[in-house]
């Protein structure tokens, strides 16, 4: 799934909020999903500086070709915005990173389940296709 991440930009530290949104999306990509950080646009904005409402405008087309969104804690009006744009699409809209199924990155379905590898010594992540997570935490 393309996941949008929705969450908290202008209000406190911009920066902060940043890494925090940069962090969710990799952990949706270790799900097996592809994520769209609006928050990456704060590196645009300080080039080529554009007002608010510009940026939600921006934003908000891109949400049709997302599959979901992941709204992330924390008081944000464009937050608000984008995830009253999402329900209004239909678009499910998750608050935990636990609500979003795992995918496999090789065959893209939700067929993945904890093994213990005795090379590794510890869980990895398997799939039903034959797929191995060694790279990833299980």
């Amino acid at each position: 799934m393309k996941i949008y991440i929705s969450g908290p930009y202008s209000k406190g530290d911009k920066m902060c909020n940043v890494r925090k949104a940069i962090l969710v999306g990799e952990a949706i990509t270790m799900l097996g999903h592809t994520p769209f950080i609006p928050h990456l646009n704060h590196f645009w904005d300080a080039i080529c500086e554009h007002d608010e409402k510009f940026w939600i405008e921006y934003d908000l087309k891109w949400l049709p070709c997302c599959d979901a969104v992941l709204r992330m804690a924390g008081d944000s009006k464009g937050a608000d915005i984008e995830v009253a744009a999402a329900r209004w699409l239909n678009l499910p809209v998750y608050h935990k990173l636990e609500e979003i199924e795992s995918l496999c990155p090789h065959c893209g379905e939700s067929k993945l389940y904890k093994e213990y590898d005795d090379r590794l010594g510890k869980d990895v992540i398997a799939c039903m296709c034959g797929w191995r997570g060694y790279d990833r935490q299980a």
